[in-house]
């Protein structure tokens, strides 16, 4: 008789899970089935289907003749170019090639996405071309015969005296370029970020974000990828940005706010630069004292302090700490076919630039943790840093094979 009181409500929880599984195998993957329109996971959904479970308020897509579309509210629509669900960014342009137009009346305060940077741009109105060496050109959809529109990366009005000024607008960029610089070109795509729904851990893991019942606001993490005890159960908390409960203790899910992997980087750099020059003239003190201390001459340790102070402080062009190039040329290199078929299904994207892998394009695997990236972005990448940008786990090179 125990065994039958128990039996309802194990029922009821195989049928929540069935429907949910269903319901998210059931939802739109691409616009028109196109396999160049970007993959739409959770949260994204598409505007004018019935299930209710495929996305998350506020990031409703719809789909046209031209591709996948993303409304912004009163800053318009605009066209999807691709979506990154590990770093929860996604890609937009203009389908009119007029996108420095829209960026006057860019305003995202009623939208879940913000600018991961902003990158100030100056708009400037010509009635003669400006002198030649400031090296820009005028932008064609807002130019007339009349007059020229020109934008430059400085904000300042009187950049360009023989012009007026108009307005500086912050353009949404991306913080972490593998060149130094943030990535901003007002005329091809704009780079935005959600921070709510986190599903960063989820999608990393192998798993599928969606919410926990249709009744519910809260995300959770299903199907998860079982690598050891408890990896198979679900998240708990996704949608907040804290700790998970059930089987993930040891994951690396600790409780508190999680912050995302760019921030992490820009804040490691910035505390690690210092930290190192302290290290370095800290020993160069105790150098100096070690020598006082056994009787050296105040004009030879004059000369010697000198020398020690201008040879160790760090100069800029030092700070070179990525891989060896015979390391980074170890990794193998694959060609795209047709197809584009990868081991792991959501490696459609390259994280460094955010474009889609494309036929007979060249892509460069790390080893360690088999993650794929465009030949030449990943080997840029490596060139200044030692951990993969996806996962910030260390790259080892490839051993040698045998002698014969």
């Amino acid at each position: 008789m125990g065994f039958l009181r128990v039996l309802p409500p194990l029922f009821l929880v195989f049928l929540f899970y069935t429907n949910f599984a269903t319901s998210q195998k059931n939802c739109p993957v691409r616009c028109g089935g196109d396999e160049r329109e970007p993959k739409i996971h959770f949260p994204f959904g598409v505007n004018g289907d019935e299930r209710q479970s495929c996305g998350y308020p506020g990031f409703n897509l719809s789909c046209n003749n031209n591709g996948t579309v993303l409304d912004l509210g009163s800053s318009g629509k605009f066209m999807v170019r691709g979506i990154d669900y590990v770093t929860r960014a996604v890609a937009i342009y203009d389908q009119e090639n007029c996108l420095p137009k829209r960026l006057m009346n860019l305003n995202l305060s009623n939208s879940p996405f913000k600018s991961a940077y902003s990158w100030y741009v100056g708009f400037y109105n010509c009635s003669s071309p400006p002198d030649p060496s400031y090296r820009i050109k005028p932008i064609p959809c807002l130019s007339m015969s009349n007059y020229s529109i020109y934008a430059t990366t400085s904000p300042n009005p009187t950049i360009i005296p023989s012009c007026e000024f108009i307005n500086s607008v912050a353009v949404p960029a991306w913080p972490v370029y593998p060149f130094g610089y943030p990535a901003v070109d007002i005329y091809k795509h704009l780079f935005l970020m959600w921070d709510t729904p986190d599903c960063t851990e989820c999608v990393v893991r192998g798993g599928q974000c969606g919410f926990k019942n249709s009744k519910s606001s809260e995300v959770e993490c299903f199907n998860l990828r079982k690598r050891g005890s408890g990896d198979g159960e679900r998240l708990r908390g996704i949608g907040d940005g804290v700790s998970v409960g059930g089987g993930c203790k040891g994951t690396g899910m600790e409780k508190g706010v999680r912050l995302p992997w760019a921030v992490k980087y820009v804040i490691s750099i910035g505390i690690g630069i210092p930290t190192f020059v302290c290290i370095i003239l800290i020993a160069c003190y105790i150098c100096g004292r070690f020598k006082q201390s056994y009787g050296h001459g105040n004009s030879h340790r004059n000369r010697h302090s000198h020398f020690d102070t201008s040879s160790v402080l760090p100069q800029p062009a030092i700070f070179v700490v990525g891989l060896d190039e015979a390391i980074i040329k170890s990794y193998p290199k694959t060609v795209l076919g047709e197809s584009r078929r990868l081991d792991k299904p959501e490696d459609s994207i390259c994280t460094i630039c955010l474009s889609e892998y494309r036929a007979k394009e060249t892509l460069k695997t790390i080893p360690d943790c088999k993650h794929f990236f465009h030949s030449a972005c990943i080997d840029e990448w490596l060139r200044r840093n030692v951990t993969c940008p996806l996962c910030r786990s260390p790259p080892k090179p490839l051993m040698p094979p045998p002698p014969a």
